[in-house]
């Protein structure tokens, strides 16, 4: 150009970074005596003596439930020393 600035230097593309899709994680028994990885790191809902869970519903307001707890001066905190 005239005005003494060198001509602009054209940017080059960046190539586009592509993220692996995530696997969903599935079950695989294929040898029952080996557990898949799903059953590895999470359990074997297969097994037949697995205890069953219960939970218990609570209707309470969780309001109280945490003022009692506040009042009560117990502190998870204080048994990590």
């Amino acid at each position: 150009m005239h005005d003494g600035k060198p001509p602009p230097v054209p940017k080059v593309p960046k190539e586009k970074k592509t993220k692996p899709k995530r696997v969903q994680p599935e079950h695989v028994h294929d040898d029952p005596e080996n557990p898949c990885g799903l059953c590895a790191s999470h359990g074997d809902a297969t097994i037949p003596g697995m205890p069953e869970e219960s939970f218990e519903c609570v209707d309470d307001d969780i309001s109280e439930r945490l003022r009692a707890l506040l009042r009560a001066g117990d502190s998870w905190a204080d048994d990590a020393e």
